[in-house]
């Protein structure tokens, strides 16, 4: 399965998007950028953030968009 990137999503807005999503059958996954740049050994580009990079279904991505207009930017 192909997967686009979405957007950013804010820690808080996350469990709403997530029953958005699950509710209309769209598949995602997610990556913390935090974890990420501790993984690569570099802390302090990713710390001052609480988000996480929404990947959707492609063949979704256009029902996704509408969907989340609102808590997507």
């Amino acid at each position: 399965m192909k997967y686009t990137l979405l957007s950013n999503i804010n820690h808080f807005d996350f469990p709403i998007v997530e029953s958005i999503l699950d509710k209309n059958d769209i598949d995602f996954f997610l990556k913390k950028p935090y974890d990420s740049s501790v993984i690569a050994g570099w802390v302090t580009p990713a710390i001052g953030f609480n988000e996480k990079t929404l990947f959707i279904e492609t063949k979704k991505i256009d029902l996704a968009r509408k969907l989340l207009r609102k808590y997507v930017v």
